[in-house]
């Protein structure tokens, strides 16, 4: 008689908890002299932070939440974002519920971005066309970029349809442009570009596959509060930001992160 065996496929072992290990925070294009100088012009020095950590264990897709929450339970973790933050803060690691979502990472190229050129918005010299103020929620509509970036009635509002505004290029982008409270505009739109392009270098891993077309290996996610256990925020404003990127194959993740607060205090 012939005996079948049947092939038992095991289901991974679920990792108990993440550990990590915070790194010098080398992101070399970043620290470069103009991009240092156009941060500090643009109101993000003091309030935009960037980090790096170290994982041990492997992560498998399904278990983000779980890798997520071990991280913003991380002693480790806790420590960083004191320090560099001086507005995160997690008051009750057993309440720590992460709310985050997936960042699209298909667009590759600024390229991508080309369509406010194309549209008219900035002229052929790279110069941004201006238009009359408008608060938006704490935020001066100044410029026809910003306008099509935030305004919803405006004819350039669909250049990018909601899809596309998920993706990380989109949002760095946007959160270049917009800065922080003391931001000082820049009338040209190449520096944005420029700092768009080095932000996506140092924060995304990328790789070519054999075609010769480029593959991102890293996984974004925004993560936007953690439940009753502390405060992402020290307040709330539409442009604070809080990406974890994660990079499966190196085991790194870099986080980028930004609190709004007013020249006013």
């Amino acid at each position: 008689m012939v005996q079948i065996i049947e092939e038992v496929h095991e289901q991974p072992q679920r990792v108990e908890t993440f550990t990590f290990k915070a790194l010098n925070p080398l992101f070399p294009n970043m620290a470069k002299p103009q991009m240092k100088e156009n941060i500090f012009k643009w109101g993000l020095s003091e309030d935009m932070s960037l980090m790096k950590f170290r994982y041990e264990e492997k992560l498998n897709e399904d278990d983000i939440d779980h890798f997520l929450k071990s991280f913003f339970t991380s002693n480790e973790v806790i420590h960083s974002f004191r320090a560099n933050t001086k507005a995160a803060a997690v008051t009750n690691p057993t309440k720590i519920e992460v709310a985050y979502e997936p960042i699209k990472t298909t667009a590759t190229t600024l390229q991508f971005l080309r369509r406010f050129e194309e549209a008219g918005l900035i002229s052929s010299n790279g110069h941004i066309k201006g238009r009359f103020d408008e608060d938006f929620e704490g935020i001066m509509i100044s410029d026809l970029i910003r306008e099509a970036i935030y305004l919803q009635e405006s004819e350039h509002y669909e250049l990018y349809n909601e899809a596309e505004r998920e993706e990380f290029l989109f949002h760095i982008f946007k959160n270049m442009i917009i800065g922080g409270a003391s931001n000082q505009y820049e009338d040209y739109a190449d520096q944005y570009f420029e700092a768009t392009k080095v932000l996506y270098k140092d924060l995304l891993s990328v790789q070519k596959n054999a075609s010769g077309d480029i593959e991102i290996k890293s996984k974004v996610y925004k993560v936007t509060d953690l439940g009753d256990g502390g405060a992402l925020f020290k307040t709330d404003h539409m442009t604070n930001y809080c990406y974890v990127i994660v990079d499966q194959m190196t085991r790194i993740v870099n986080v980028w992160y930004f609190n709004y607060v007013s020249i006013w205090g």
